[in-house]
């Protein structure tokens, strides 16, 4: 019987890894033994040979083993159903009346490079690393077994696969899905795009902002990055007259379908173009709303373009505070995972400060519960959202 692979690490010390985070970099290995496979499950041990736990191994990605359990003992097995069902344990706990809620969310759930999303009986599933791409049949299994749906698609299209040394994929896995998936939140009829949308369908992380929009935001409101219009729709149910603005014409053609569906047709008005453009055109013309949702894509996707992401963050926002009337509120959002929340707060200031305003907090979210956020895993923690009264300085 051969040896089990091993990985040591160049340190007998490593107080990020020692406080949970899941991570081995490259720099960080000292040696490896037993020739691993890619995707293989390697025996960690730190520079003594003391046991840190075991995990999954890819020597063509820099983060080279991702950590799956902690200690000596071998990972249980079935482990991958055993954790989906703990995460479904909590989601219930946590969001047990939604229709569409995140199952899986990686390293959050201890099931790192598996996005798992349930839209009423379809589930959406995302792998974006090569040890959950070398278990895929299993994650499929385990999928059905935990959920029983009638349909299982794949979204393994993200940008993150490439460092893995892995092409996109998208395509069904098991069973029937229909390319829009209905389900309901608090009382809307929503669709989930899920064979093309963005993300795995729709953006089930923005649940309790858009929960804030309805309760702060009426009279006249700008909804900038619409997309299908989650935002307008929640806003028009609370009495609003919404302009829903988006560049992409299938994504507003999807909110005239739901508008119509919602008997909100009346509310929304949908219109096309590019954000940064149109708010410009906005604010030469004097347009003014009672409140403006901002929630742009992420544009500060790395490190690399974390500066050039930052000055188009405050772009947007200060132009969008110069559309809000004197007193009205400004909801702004940003997925960008290297905007830190206080980097995300000066951006803010700055920009209100360029723009002659004066900021006064009403609500400040983030992800909801089935997006949890790990203190060891900062990069668990990625979205900001916030609602402000705008004043004139």
């Amino acid at each position: 019987m051969s040896a089990e692979p091993a990985v040591f690490l160049k340190s007998s010390h490593n107080p990020r890894i020692e406080g949970g985070h899941p991570w081995i970099y490259a720099g960080e290995i000292g040696r490896v033994e037993g020739n691993p496979s890619p995707g293989a499950i390697v025996r960690v041990g730190d520079r003594r040979g003391r046991p840190v736990g075991r995990g999954y191994y890819n020597r063509a990605s820099t983060i080279t083993v991702r950590l799956l359990s902690r200690g000596d003992a071998p990972l249980e097995e079935g482990w991958i159903a055993r954790r989906l069902e703990r995460a479904l344990a909590w989601r219930r706990q946590c969001a047990g009346g939604e229709e569409a809620f995140r199952l899986a969310f990686g390293e959050a759930d201890d099931l790192p490079g598996l996005v798992v999303d349930v839209y009423g009986r379809t589930a959406v599933f995302q792998l974006s690393t090569l040890g959950m791409e070398a278990r895929r049949e299993e994650v499929v299994a385990a999928i059905r077994r935990v959920l029983d749906p009638s349909g299982v698609w794949e979204r393994s299209d993200v940008g993150a696969r490439r460092h893995e040394g892995l092409g996109p994929r998208s395509a069904l896995a098991w069973g029937e899905v229909p390319g829009i998936a209905p389900f309901r939140e608090d009382g809307l009829e929503l669709e989930a795009y899920v064979r093309e949308g963005q993300k795995t369908g729709f953006f089930l992380d923005q649940r309790e902002s858009r929960r804030a929009a309805g309760r702060l935001m009426g009279g006249r409101v700008l909804d900038v990055f619409c997309y299908a219009g989650a935002f307008s729709l929640r806003l028009a149910r609370a009495g609003a007259e919404v302009t829903a603005l988006d560049v992409s014409a299938g994504a507003l053609a999807g909110l005239r379908r739901q508008a119509e569906r919602n008997g909100l047709g009346g509310r929304v008005s949908p219109v096309r173009g590019n954000a940064f453009d149109m708010l410009r055109a906005m604010e030469q013309r004097g347009a003014l709303f009672d409140g403006v949702v901002l929630d742009p894509p992420a544009l500060a996707p790395g490190q690399a373009a974390l500066e050039k992401g930052v000055r188009a963050y405050k772009e947007l926002n200060l132009r969008a505070m110069r559309l809000v009337r004197e007193g009205g509120v400004l909801l702004t959002c940003s997925c960008s995972a290297r905007l830190t929340p206080l980097a995300y707060l000066e951006m803010l200031r700055e920009a209100a400060l360029d723009a002659g305003r004066d900021l006064t907090l009403l609500w400040e979210g983030g992800q909801p519960p089935d997006h949890p956020v790990r203190l060891a895993i900062p990069e668990t923690r990625y979205l900001k959202a916030s609602a402000w009264r705008v004043r004139r300085l």
